[in-house]
């Protein structure tokens, strides 16, 4: 479970989320389920697909993502980047986003993503998490 908001370059709150997670282990790949409920009733769905190796980076790749994503993770938290392909009315925009998640207590974690494009911070999601019992 997660909620979270979106804001705009300067800080400014757009919009809030609910979010819900689900992960799973399949032929040595983790999938990554995610559902978000916007505030003005938008959804977004997305499966995320990650190969982890042994030294604690990871890739993967997602259907509006660009390429690879890579990342690192450690008992802390991760870091992750990518491009992703957002839709904005007929067209849609690529942003690169650099993502941080920390563990703040058990079943607790924090997440920050900033949003560039052409090297500008266009916005930043933050999301806070807490893992269902």
């Amino acid at each position: 479970m997660a909620s979270g908001v979106v804001e705009d370059r300067f800080g400014r709150r757009k919009c809030g989320f609910e979010a819900r997670f689900h992960g799973e282990w399949c032929d040595g790949l983790f999938l990554l389920y995610e559902s978000f409920v916007f505030c003005d009733g938008r959804t977004e769905e997305r499966t995320w697909r990650i190969i982890f190796d042994a030294r604690g980076n990871f890739t993967t790749t997602c259907a509006d993502v660009v390429g690879q994503g890579t990342g690192h993770h450690t008992e802390d938290g991760c870091r992750h980047n990518y491009t992703y392909r957002f839709p904005v009315g007929n067209r849609t925009i690529t942003m690169i986003i650099d993502e941080s998640y920390y563990a703040s207590r058990p079943g607790h974690l924090l997440y920050r993503a900033r949003l560039k494009k052409w090297g500008v911070l266009a916005g930043t999601i933050l999301i806070s998490f807490a893992k269902s019992r």
